[in-house]
């Protein structure tokens, strides 16, 4: 599977007005990506946010619901969702550590 940035915002570039709508974004950007990775490609119910966007989970849902540690995907990928423009941004979590310590959990 290949990440990459998002350079088209979501949904024409509207608002992202709830966690919801983000999840949506990661879905229709990510989604098709996921190709032939193992277990089956899904977004998490919960994340977190702050006044500029969402960190949204996603990956195998074997692993994100059920546990199975056979499905865990290494590396430290994490998904923001810019709620200005819907962008969706992969990057490293420990890139991002300073910020994510202040988010708020989100469901």
């Amino acid at each position: 599977m290949t990440l990459r940035s998002s350079r088209r915002p979501a949904e024409g570039g509207t608002l992202i007005h709830s966690y919801e709508a983000a999840r949506t974004a990661v879905a229709v950007e990510l989604g098709p990506l996921w190709g032939d990775t193992p277990g089956t490609f899904h977004v998490a119910e919960d994340g977190l946010e702050d006044s500029e966007g969402y960190l949204v989970p996603w990956g195998a849902r074997e692993w994100l619901v059920d546990g199975d540690p056979a499905f865990t995907v290494l590396g430290g990928a994490i998904t923001f969702v810019d709620k200005a423009t819907g962008r969706v941004r992969v990057g490293i979590r420990v890139n991002h550590a300073k910020r994510i310590a202040t988010m708020s959990p989100v469901r």
